[in-house]
This record gives C-alpha cells, structure tokens and sequence, in this order.
C-alpha cells in the first residue's frame, strides 16, 4: 500500500497542471468562440501552409506554396521554422480551426504551468 501512495505523491503536480490547464480552458467552450487577434490571419495562413507541406510531403523551407494565395512568401523562414512545422502537425490532427486553438492553447497552458511546479 506504501508503494500506491507513493505514486500518488508522484503524480500530484501533473494532476494539477491537467486541473488548471482545463479550468483556462473553461471560457472557450462556454463561449465557443476563438481568440483572434489583429495578425491570426496571418499566422493562420503560414500554419496551414505548414500543415499542408506535411499533408502533401512537399516541404518547402524558405516558400510558401499553399497559405498566402499560393504568392510564395518567405514567412517561415522568419518566424522560426521548428515551431510552425509542430504547429502545423497540430492544426492537421485538429477537427477545426477552434478545435486548433484549444488543442494548441491547452498544450501551452500545460507546459507554462512546470516550471511552477517542478522548480
């Protein structure tokens, strides 16, 4: 019984990251709205331009060949690659752009709150 207990006491902080990562979380389903911003559609257009280069296998560091009318801008390149491709893998595996937004919005809730719990 000690051993259940103390997996428990491992356990506790991730509960609590789960806990107020849903409780910010509340607001968008009881509004069923999504937060945009005066630039969300440009950041809309380079992460569906991200996910469609994943979809598609086509990927293209510095262009942007499917967001923008297809005009090929160089966005990515400055806006940090790495971090639109894993936000593009997320906007693939969401239902929705709003479905989108709670997944990514939770993802970072979750991981903003470590640091506050770990250290």
């Amino acid at each position: 019984m000690s051993t259940f207990l103390q997996q428990v006491k491992k356990l506790w902080p991730i509960a609590i990251l789960l806990l107020s990562s849903i409780l910010l979380l509340i607001p968008f389903f009881l509004n069923h709205a999504m937060i945009i911003g005066s630039d969300a559609i440009f950041h809309f257009n380079r992460l569906y331009d991200t996910a469609m280069q994943i979809k598609h296998g086509n990927f293209q560091y510095f262009i942007s060949m499917y967001g923008f009318q297809s005009s090929g801008r160089i966005v990515n390149a400055l806006y940090g690659p790495f971090m639109a491709y894993i936000q593009g893998l997320i906007v693939l595996i969401s239902p929705s752009w709003f479905g989108y937004q709670v997944i990514s919005n939770g993802i970072l809730y979750f991981f903003l709150a470590c640091p506050c719990i770990f250290f």
